[in-house]
């Protein structure tokens, strides 16, 4: 159901929609989440899922606030959506700890979903990832899981 609430307006999806469909993307959340408290899963931990889920970790792409992609003619202030889009049509997502990635997976067609266990880890060298859309994004007092309810 929320796939129909929240769909993009027919010109930002046309200028989207261009976009190839990716076979492996992960999601990195870096940014201001170390001086937030929040984990910052490291690049190890997406190769090692790769390893333990059979991924090829040679197509591994990462998508980041640092470095996002763009659309030619899209206003500039859009361009987080050409990553969300990305997130939402690639075949494989190595989600981050992230509400991002997380609702780009619930809102697009992906055919796999893996996502970091944060919750309980305090090194983050010990983040491993599920399969699944996983709804915790952070073992901080405040911050509760995602959840989604019929």
């Amino acid at each position: 159901q929320a796939k129909s609430w929240f769909k993009f307006s027919p010109k930002i999806d046309a200028a989207l929609s261009a976009l190839p469909k990716e076979e492996l993307l992960g999601h990195r959340r870096v940014g201001d989440y170390p001086a937030l408290g929040y984990p910052v899963v490291p690049v190890q931990a997406y190769l090692d899922c790769c390893d333990a889920f059979g991924l090829d970790k040679t197509k591994l792409e990462f998508v980041t606030e640092e470095n996002p992609a763009s659309v030619p003619g899209l206003d500039p202030g859009l361009l987080p959506l050409v990553d969300f889009y990305r997130l939402m049509h690639a075949k494989t997502v190595l989600r981050g700890n992230s509400s991002f990635s997380y609702w780009a997976v619930v809102l697009g067609d992906s055919e796999r979903v893996f996502s970091p266990v944060v919750k309980g880890v305090s090194n983050p060298r010990d983040i491993c990832f599920v399969e699944g859309n996983w709804p915790a994004c952070s073992d901080i007092d405040f911050v509760t899981d995602i959840h989604l309810e019929p």
